[in-house]
């Protein structure tokens, strides 16, 4: 798996995209599929720049990104300001998917959470 690091900020957006297309190129990937690691790659990399990194000038975002058979792997590593998303409210479903027209699901009202990750690690796999 390569790795490297970039200053937390969005002027290096682009540099993140090309090392994750050359690897998502290398593995095999379509110029469709490389554009989407891309994508979701820069999203990730943008919210921790914006929200980790708030009011941290100096930050870094160390990548690692590598194969796995077919998969791409995907890790991003930030020492910034964590997020928990337990402490942001859960939205009343059962408002939403009768807004939407959509049954609610048989978890009820809830959303399950996924586990956290500790050290602000993001990893992306496809």
């Amino acid at each position: 798996m390569k790795s490297v690091q970039f200053a937390a900020k969005f002027e290096y957006l682009d540099e993140i995209r090309d090392f994750v297309g050359e690897v998502a190129r290398a593995g095999g990937f379509s110029d469709k599929d490389v554009y989407n690691i891309q994508l979701a790659t820069d999203e990730a990399a943008s919210n921790i720049i914006e929200h980790a990194y708030e009011n941290q000038p100096n930050g870094v975002l160390e990548l690692s990104c590598g194969m796995r058979g077919d998969m791409i792997i995907i890790i991003l590593i930030d020492h910034g300001e964590s997020f928990d998303p337990s402490e942001i409210p859960l939205p009343d479903l059962k408002v939403l998917f009768h807004r939407i027209g959509v049954p609610l699901p048989a978890w009820g009202n809830r959303s399950p959470m996924p586990p956290l990750w500790p050290n602000n690690v993001i990893a992306l796999l496809t």
